[in-house]
């Protein structure tokens, strides 16, 4: 048996099952129903393409279009984020991972720019990023005194 076999054979009983409890069937209609669910699993199987080579890269167009201010559009569920990171472990995969997997630049961004210049607001306004002394508004640290 094939592992597409194997897999229609799986699909067949699992969606019985989800059909039989919730329907009336008459036992000698089930055999029928049986073929003919697994006839129609195991073509559409059949059909469907194997692995990564229903993956294709995104065009240049596309990657450009994927990047607004607003938001980035991911290419593994096409839906739209303001940062790719928590999203990527959803799916197994580091930014790099990411990045080799649709063929992106390296410099391709991964957090939206509003976002991005939200954050860096937020911290500068919290005063992260400047010298202790010029964070407090105060004087440089007097030195030690000796004796």
């Amino acid at each position: 048996m094939t592992k597409a076999q194997e897999l229609a054979a799986t699909l067949t009983s699992e969606i019985l099952c989800a059909y039989l409890s919730r329907n009336v069937v008459p036992p000698a209609e089930l055999p029928a129903l049986m073929v003919e669910s697994y006839a129609a699993l195991e073509a559409m199987l059949a059909r469907a393409p194997s692995g990564d080579s229903r993956l294709s890269k995104p065009t240049p167009e596309q990657i450009r279009a994927s990047v607004t201010d607003d938001a980035i559009t991911s290419f593994e569920d096409g839906k739209r984020y303001r940062t790719l990171k928590r999203h990527l472990t959803r799916y197994g995969l580091t930014v790099a991972e990411y990045k080799a997997k649709w063929g992106l630049p390296d410099d391709y961004p991964v957090c939206a720019k509003s976002f991005s210049d939200l954050r860096s607001a937020k911290a500068r306004s919290i005063g992260l990023g400047q010298r202790l002394g010029h964070a407090r508004g105060a004087s440089a640290p007097a030195g030690r005194r000796s004796g």
